[in-house]
């Protein structure tokens, strides 16, 4: 259950920070993401079941709520990971998920996965309301996320006309997962919508290394993937002139 009064408090938070208020907080070592080596990660059938829970990630609003009233800050990635860490774990228990190192470690995982983008989804719409003129108004809740399947709402004011914003990576795994994503709801409906996928590094098998990072979508700052300002630039002069067709998933590597 979305506790609406908190989620209105943290959006609120999220409004007011500016470009260089996300660069300076994301930039400091405290919340650079960090992961757990987990073994088995794509064979193990423990770690799928966890992972088909959504549950693991509905927190969020929660705990950004509960440390902005304690510190006045928003939490780094492993306070979130650890925040009601057991209780989840009990609950996946209870759900008849095998409960081992390896779920724990993929658990806690999934969990900073979730922080990144998270903070990737605000920073994104804080480079759009500075793109885009005022009558456009760029909305976002957990309710929109959770049962629409959308993260980002934009509406201008003035024709009532609404854009509707994914984000995910520009991978063949995600874009496969973001076509699946329209069946998981009801009365869902995709066509149309803005798709932003931002590249990722690439592993080269020949140099054991990844390959030299260089995309026109996204730039890599401490570990997380943030949309360059000359693409969303892209869409929002897109969206100024009404004409977003070019923004579908064929947009990307699918």
């Amino acid at each position: 259950m979305i506790n609406t009064i908190l989620d209105k408090r943290v959006r609120n938070y999220f409004a007011r920070m500016t470009e260089s208020d996300f660069i300076s907080m994301l930039s400091k070592n405290e919340y650079k993401p960090k992961r757990m080596a987990v073994k088995n990660y794509m064979t193990d059938k423990n770690i799928e079941e966890m992972n088909k829970r959504n549950y693991v990630l509905e927190d969020f609003t929660e705990v950004c709520a509960f440390n902005i009233d304690m510190t006045g800050s928003l939490p780094t990635p492993d306070q979130y990971a650890k925040y009601k860490f057991n209780y989840i774990v009990k609950k996946l228990k209870k759900d008849g998920v095998n409960i081992t190192d390896e779920v724990k470690g993929a658990l806690y995982n999934r969990r900073v996965n979730g922080y990144v983008s998270y903070m990737n989804e605000e920073h994104t719409k804080c480079i759009l309301k500075r793109l885009l003129p005022p009558e456009y108004e760029i909305m976002t809740d957990s309710e929109t996320d959770q049962y629409k399947g959308v993260d980002i709402i934009i509406i201008n004011k003035e024709t009532n006309k609404q854009y509707y914003i994914h984000i995910t990576s520009n991978t063949t795994s995600a874009i496969k997962y973001a076509k699946e994503k329209e069946t998981r709801g009801q009365n869902r409906d995709f066509s149309g919508h803005i798709w932003l996928c931002y590249d990722k590094l690439e592993w080269d098998k020949s140099i054991n290394n990844y390959k030299e990072f260089n995309s026109r979508t996204a730039t890599i700052m401490n570990g997380y993937y943030l949309f360059n300002v000359t693409f969303l630039g892209e869409l929002a002069k897109d969206i100024i002139q009404g004409d977003v067709s070019e923004w579908g998933l064929n947009k990307y590597i699918g």
